[in-house]
């Protein structure tokens, strides 16, 4: 009866792994490398200064560009920076900086963007990980 019961379990790990989708094996780096990102462009609002959300009353709404991924990415951390010393898993969207107007211009279209990855570092920052726009185009 054991040895039915490790054969059934052996089959049932090797039949979940063989559904899992497969990872991408490759770990973006932060800046100054280019990177090119495919998904779609959402504004989605956050609360601003002067408290970004600790009093939503008096705090300013602000609309803040993303870009939520066509599949998910990891991003290395570089142990040598300050800045960008984190590792992130499994990155569904980036927030767009470096042009005021990309949210308004490319709101809910889906989009091909080359650019520099930073890590968050302040309040204005709603995603852990950034992504400096150098180029975009429709997809």
């Amino acid at each position: 009866m054991t040895r039915s019961v490790a054969a059934f379990m052996a089959g049932l790990l090797v039949a979940c792994a063989a559904a899992q989708p497969a990872r991408q094996a490759v770990c973006l780096t932060y800046e100054p490398a280019e990177v090119t990102l495919t998904g779609r462009i959402t504004l989605v609002q956050h609360f601003g200064p002067p408290n970004f959300g600790e009093t939503p009353e008096l705090d300013k709404r602000i609309d803040v560009p993303l870009l939520a991924l066509s599949a998910p990415v990891d991003v290395c951390g570089d142990a040598t920076s300050e800045l960008n010393a984190d590792t992130e898993v499994a990155v569904r969207e980036v927030q767009l900086l470096g042009d005021d107007n990309v949210g308004e211009r490319w709101n809910n279209q889906s989009v091909r963007i080359s650019g520099t990855l930073s890590h968050a570092q302040t309040g204005y920052h709603f995603t852990k990980v950034l992504l400096t726009i150098q180029r975009i185009e429709p997809q």
